[in-house]
């Protein structure tokens, strides 16, 4: 296929960059073969089906690199900090996920959502259950999204009826390997320590294992919330910080990927920054939980990749254009509070974190996340009346700007997977 539009995608500067009235064209895998602004030099293009879409922009597809399925219904639901929302509201909801059918119905409900939103690569957690996580691979293995879904693994401080033994975790953890790792290119199992509360040090110590055995991406949460931080240092007295905790058990690589961060001291940043790991900043989450502020351009950060998470439930919606939007504001609040001494994030920039950075993250950026020959052709479309310009002039900032603060909590029009539309 040949498209004849117009295109954001992915500069050199880590910044979005704006090409009107070029072409993309694909093979019939899905496979990117020409970007570019000169028509007879696409491969092929006498046997290919062509189509002028000026009317829209278009950029990759996004990737949302921490969510949870099952806390899907709780949008917007609860009151609390983490700790208190998760017993009361989310530890009962994700028992229900352990029922087949209803697995199958939230996990179609979910992913059939994140692709309305222009996602098209998800990072998320499923529950402790082999039931409900082989549900959810089930499910993404006929939607066209690329995935990667982890059973959250819990073995201690949980009545009987959330937390499983250390035993039974590792035996569907490797169930679910053995069935759904790499079962085709765009799925993946990811293990998922939920959080060191909740996984025992000999748990996290198995998991580090099986990453190495199996070459297999981590996530979890770090430093989420000062109460979750109290009861982390009396859970582990030996150790000096959160942080240590995930690096004596061998967790911390550099395909693991630690969500929220906020609450970090120096000697924790440069531990993660050793072990080569990444931070997925959600700052709706971090909004909605009163869990803080995380300040994406604090220069003690400056070496460790960073990029967005929607984590829903917590976070208010699978838009990541509206994660990117809340990204811009929480560094605005952030430049209130310390009176205008932090650099100011620009949507150019947050855009090109939720394609090319989440993409290196993944250590997929020879795949998807920009438009380079070779590539998969992963990518939305945006009717450029929803994006109204005005009088502005048309610089790829302003652009971006316009599309993150016009779209955000709205559908895209176009999402396509390896050149398939998926909506």
């Amino acid at each position: 296929m040949i498209i004849h539009s117009n295109f954001l995608k992915p500069g050199p500067n880590k910044k979005m960059e704006f090409f009107q009235h070029h072409y993309l064209s694909f093979d019939k895998n899905g496979v990117i073969d020409y970007f570019g602004s000169e028509y007879d030099k696409i491969p092929n293009s006498e046997n290919k089906s062509k189509k002028v879409m000026t009317e829209f922009i278009i950029m990759p597809g996004l990737i949302d690199l921490h969510s949870h399925i099952t806390q899907f219904p709780a949008i917007g639901i609860g009151k609390g900090g983490l700790l208190e929302w998760l017993d009361n509201y989310i530890f009962p909801l994700e028992k229900k996920f352990e029922q087949t059918e209803y697995a199958y119905y939230l996990s179609e409900l979910f992913f059939n959502e994140a692709i309305k939103y222009g996602t098209t690569t998800i990072v998320t957690y499923s529950n402790s259950s082999f039931e409900g996580t082989d549900a959810a691979f089930e499910i993404a293995k006929d939607n066209g999204l690329r995935v990667f879904i982890g059973n959250s693994l819990m073995d201690w401080n949980l009545n009987d009826n959330f937390g499983k033994s250390t035993s039974e975790n590792l035996s569907i953890t490797n169930k679910l390997i053995s069935k759904w790792h790499k079962f085709n290119d765009q799925i993946n199992y990811i293990l998922t320590p939920r959080y060191a509360l909740v996984s025992s040090f000999e748990l996290m110590q198995k998991v580090s294992e099986i990453a190495t055995k199996e070459d297999l991406f981590i996530q979890t949460h770090l430093a989420e919330n000062l109460s979750e931080i109290k009861k982390i240092k009396d859970c582990y007295p030996n150790f000096d910080s959160y942080t240590q905790v995930y690096e004596k058990s061998g967790v911390l690589t550099d395909k693991t990927l630690l969500a929220h961060c906020i609450q970090l001291s120096d000697e924790e940043i440069k531990i993660i920054e050793k072990n080569n790991s990444s931070i997925v900043h959600c700052p709706s989450s971090n909004n909605y939980l009163r869990s803080g502020f995380f300040n994406i351009f604090d220069k003690r950060k400056s070496n460790i990749r960073k990029s967005l998470g929607s984590d829903v439930a917590a976070g208010t919606s699978l838009s990541m254009l509206n994660e990117a939007k809340e990204a811009i504001n929480t560094n605005k609040t952030i430049n209130i509070l310390q009176h205008g001494s932090v650099e100011e994030l620009g949507a150019d920039e947050v855009l090109w974190m939720i394609t090319k950075g989440s993409a290196e993250i993944l250590h997929l950026q020879d795949k998807i996340g920009d438009f380079m020959v070779g590539m998969l052709a992963d990518f939305i479309a945006i009717n450029t009346d929803k994006i109204p310009m005005y009088d502005l002039e048309l610089t790829p900032e302003n652009l971006c700007s316009r599309l993150v603060y016009s779209i955000s909590n709205r559908y895209v029009d176009l999402t396509y997977s390896r050149g398939i539309r998926l909506h």
